[in-house]
Parts: C-alpha cells; sequence; structure tokens
C-alpha cells in the first residue's frame, strides 16, 4: 500500500473522521490536542489528494481531548468542526476557512455533524448547519446560522444532573426520519427527536460498564453497536427488542473465539450479540455498507472494526436479507 498523501501534525492526534459524498470523493480529517485540525480531500478516481489545515480560532493554552466531524455539502466543500474540550468551543470550517466560533457551557466531550432537515422532517445529506454536542450530562444542538443565544438551540439533560454521567458519544441515527443518538457513564443508549428537543427513547443498562463508542447500523438503523471500558463489545437493538444475547461473552481468558455477527433482517430480528476482546477497546468503526459473497440472493453487508489496547484488530461482518 502507497500512501496518497500524509497529515503530519505536531502534537498527539486526538480524532479521525471521513465522509464520502456522491461523486466519489472522500474526506479525512483528524484533530491534534492543540485543536489544529487536517482535512485530506481525495478524488474519486484516486488521484493524489489536497490537504487542508484547520487552525483554531484562537491559540490553545492548554492541551487535552479534541473531536472532529466532517460532512460534504452541495458546493463540494467539506464542512468540519472541531470542539475542545479544556477551551470549551467550537469551531466551524467550510472549505479550510473558520466561518464560526461558539461557546460551550460544559467542557464538549463529542460531536457529530447532522444531516440538514428538510421541511418534511426527512434528512437532506447536503448543506449540513446543525451540530450536536456532548457536554457534561447533557446533549446540545447548535445551528451554524443562528445568531441568538449564540447558536445554541437546545441543550438536553440524557442523564442524571446530580451525580457526574457525563456522555461520551454521539451519533447520528438514519431510523426513522432521523434521530440523535448518545451514550455515555450511564450504560444506556438515549434517543433523542432534533425536531421536538426531547427523549424518545432509553436502552437501559445495555452495556456493563460505561460506553465510550456508540455507531449506528447504516443497514438496520435499529441496531447498534457499543463498546465501553472494559473487554465486552455490544451489538443490539436499541428500541427494545432484545431477547436474548449470543456470541462469546462467557470467555474467561480474554476471549479468543470466533465471534459470527447475525443477520440483521429490520422486521424480525429481536435479539443481541456480546463478545470479549483480549483487551480494552479503543475505538469502533463502520465501513460503508457493500454487496458481500451472496449479492446474488439480495444480501447486503457492513464490517465493523474494534482495536484493543493489545494491538489487536477485530472485525464484525453483519448482514440483511431483502
Amino acid at each position: 500500500l502507497q500512501p496518497m498523501t500524509a497529515a503530519r501534525h505536531q502534537h498527539e492526534i486526538q480524532s479521525l473522521a471521513l465522509a464520502v459524498n456522491r461523486s466519489g470523493q472522500a474526506a479525512l480529517s483528524s484533530v491534534d490536542s492543540q485543536g489544529v485540525g487536517c482535512v485530506n480531500i481525495f478524488p474519486a478516481g484516486g488521484q493524489a489528494g489536497t490537504t487542508l489545515r484547520l487552525e483554531p480560532c484562537q491559540p490553545v493554552n492548554e492541551a487535552g481531548w479534541a473531536g472532529i466531524d466532517v460532512a460534504w455539502q452541495h458546493s463540494d466543500e467539506p464542512v468540519a468542526a472541531i470542539a475542545m474540550h479544556f477551551a470549551r468551543q467550537i469551531c466551524v470550517y467550510e472549505g479550510g476557512r473558520c466561518i464560526r466560533k461558539m461557546r460551550t457551557l460544559h467542557a464538549p466531550t463529542a460531536i457529530t455533524l447532522l444531516p440538514q432537515l428538510s421541511a418534511g422532517g426527512g434528512a437532506n445529506i447536503v448543506g449540513p448547519s446543525l451540530l450536536a454536542c456532548a457536554e457534561s450530562h447533557q446533549v446540545s444542538i447548535w445551528d451554524v446560522r443562528q445568531g441568538e443565544r449564540e447558536g445554541v438551540v437546545q441543550r438536553i439533560a440524557v442523564a442524571p444532573g446530580g451525580a457526574p454521567s457525563p456522555v461520551h458519544s454521539v451519533a447520528w441515527c438514519g431510523a426513522g426520519q432521523g434521530l440523535v443518538g448518545c451514550a455515555g457513564v450511564e450504560r444506556c443508549v438515549t434517543m433523542l427527536d432534533p425536531r421536538k428537543w426531547r427523549v424518545v427513547h432509553k436502552w437501559p443498562s445495555a452495556a456493563k460498564y460505561a460506553i465510550h463508542t456508540l455507531q449506528f447500523s447504516k443497514l438496520a438503523p435499529h441496531w447498534c453497536y457499543l463498546v465501553g471500558l472494559d473487554y465486552e463489545c455490544v451489538v443490539g437493538r436499541w428500541d427494545g427488542t432484545n431477547t436474548r444475547v449470543m456470541g462469546n461473552a462467557n470467555s474467561n481468558s480474554g476471549g479468543h473465539g470466533r465471534a459470527v455477527g447475525p443477520d440483521l433482517p429490520e422486521k424480525e430480528a429481536a435479539g443481541a450479540m456480546s463478545f470479549r476482546g483480549d483487551g480494552r477497546w479503543l475505538g469502533l468503526t463502520l465501513a460503508q455498507s457493500s454487496q458481500g459473497p451472496d449479492a446474488s440472493c439480495g444480501e447486503q453487508q457492513e464490517v465493523a472494526v474494534a482495536i484493543t489496547q493489545n494491538a489487536s484488530a477485530y472485525t464484525l461482518r453483519a448482514g440483511l436479507s431483502s
């Protein structure tokens, strides 16, 4: 494998994000502990890409966690949003230019760009202007175009405020007309409606320990992937239809058994699975859905990849039969 381009950071990289538009262009973004970001743009033909450097809107006095998300808009320019923990600020960039700086109430711990919502309630992939940010036990919704209240639209408490229950992960779910999902120390998957600004569903005790990564399936949006602070990775439905757990969760030696993902028919699946890795999970991501070996039978597949602190990578393949 030959690298197509290289983005060099002077400090430790904190977050990565990838977005692909309809024409096949890919934007790979990264941010370091000083809030300096890079967006690498790769053409569809596989030629060498270009790099956009994203400087913070103001100097960062203390290094720490920073999160980034990237999306494409109708002008074929990538839009990126960077959240800085200790600086308590969000910077939004369009084509490498900082177009908005917003101050958060609490130190942010996760950020994601939301698809633009049409008048009919559906989600439109082009032109993102809304973003969701995790602040302590709250999830805040921001509109880049809004001038009042510094751009914040609403703050929704998703965990008890009396006890420290910060949210560690926020993700967009394509179920129905689109929802925002979040998870954290409370060990619950909470679903928010960004139109009505309220909690619409909660999956309690989804994991044994605090959850730090939440991803929703693109093939079956009612399914989600969870990894927490222990060795366990959980795949299940957040809408309350989980009735059984299968996999190699009963391993006491690190769980080196082979985990086979379930079929995910949207209307029939009513189960969950969990398996253990050989160390604590560092992160999990989903590959784009693709046609599997049974494409002639109409089966679609997606692949989840997770990495542990022992430098082991695990892959989980899930299929959706038509």
